[in-house]
This record gives C-alpha cells, structure tokens and sequence, in this order.
C-alpha cells in the first residue's frame, strides 16, 4: 500500500463518516461496521469514543465489503425507538 493508496481510503473513509452523519448518529466500530442510533438513540445510550457495547438488530452488507446496521432495536440494553 503505497502513501497515496493510504490518503484516498482515509478521504473515502471520511467522506462516508460525514455523510452519514456518525458523529450526531452512530457509532463506527473498529472493524468499519457502523451502527446508526438516530439523534434519540444517540441521547437514549449516551456512547463515549472507546466505549464497548452490545448491539441488537438486523444488519445489511454495504458495498465495501463493510455492515451497516439501520435499526437497532437495542444498545447496551437500552431499547432504541
């Protein structure tokens, strides 16, 4: 993998984080898995970055490769509306 390879991946990496709105949204695991919490669920779980957790739902393949879970239906035991 040369440097360039390495700038485009965290450029595409960055631009799909954005999109989706992670920050406000979700929560990205290590893997590249996201979560999408809703800004309730995000108020609901209250995640701090490095937080591990538990999640319950129906997951869906994206096109990288990578799973994105819509609608969880609950987080560390708090049920998501």
């Amino acid at each position: 993998m040369t440097l360039k390879n390495l700038w485009e991946i965290l450029v595409e990496t960055w631009n799909a984080w954005s999109t989706h709105k992670a920050p406000r949204a979700g929560a990205v695991l290590d893997n590249g898995n996201f979560v999408h919490l809703g800004p309730k669920g995000v108020k609901l779980v209250k995640l701090a970055i490095g937080e591990k957790f538990s999640v319950e739902g129906t997951v869906t393949m994206i096109v990288d490769g990578h799973l994105v879970m819509e609608e969880p239906i609950e987080v560390n035991g708090v049920k998501i509306p």
